[in-house]
């Protein structure tokens, strides 16, 4: 089951996939908890064929959970997986910003019901349950990376994911996304806060959309 996403000033509270089933089938105890097709076929020794065909059982039978609609990716349902670590799993570069990140710093009272993250944009992306993707371009990645301005912490966390500083969050979203209704809802008065988010503005404003 996956909980709603819940978050803390102080730390994002990812939600977890959880569930309970008495004993695995043979071949899935040596997986690790969070695990993709690849996963499956190098580890089991099975064909890509043998190897869908075992997923596609394990998920009917309840034992694993697909963390999206085409994500190729499975989560074992006897564990308790944190989402963000499923997010890791599919794109290592994910930040976490927007909504998920104004709520947490109390920014807002609209608690969001996906955990909101910018991914590298590509041609496709491949959607997962209870998260919502942002695309942004490598020149964006650049910008809030180095000399890690636009990060909270140079310590990524347990989960390994970065998230934005409340200011970059909200410069973000008033670059990428002006009819936001956080955008108006809950912008900042205090000038310290204000000019913050005009530097922040001013560097994204130099990337391309």
């Amino acid at each position: 089951m996956l909980h709603t996403p819940a978050y803390e000033d102080h730390a994002l509270a990812s939600p977890r996939i959880e569930g309970d089933y008495a004993g695995q089938p043979k071949g899935l105890s040596s997986l690790p908890d969070i695990f993709s097709l690849s996963d499956l076929c190098s580890l089991s020794n099975l064909s890509r064929n043998s190897a869908t065909v075992a997923a596609s059982r394990w998920v009917r039978a309840g034992h694993i959970a697909l963390a999206g609609p085409k994500a190729g990716v499975y989560i074992k349902t006897s564990a308790r997986s944190d989402l963000l670590e499923v997010i890791r799993h599919v794109y290592p570069s994910a930040v976490v910003c927007g909504q998920s990140i104004l709520h947490a710093a109390k920014w807002t009272d609209s608690a969001p019901n996906t955990v909101h993250v910018a991914v590298e944009s590509r041609p496709s992306l491949v959607t997962l349950h209870g998260v919502t993707l942002h695309k942004r371009s490598p020149d964006w990645f650049q910008i809030v990376s180095f000399p890690y301005r636009g990060f909270r912490s140079l310590d990524p966390g347990p989960h390994g994911i970065r998230r934005l500083r409340p200011e970059w969050a909200y410069a973000d979203i008033s670059f990428h996304e002006p009819e936001n209704e956080l955008f108006h809802s809950c912008a900042p008065t205090d000038f310290v806060t204000q000019h913050l988010i005009s530097v922040a503005r001013q560097k994204l404003q130099t990337c391309q959309k």
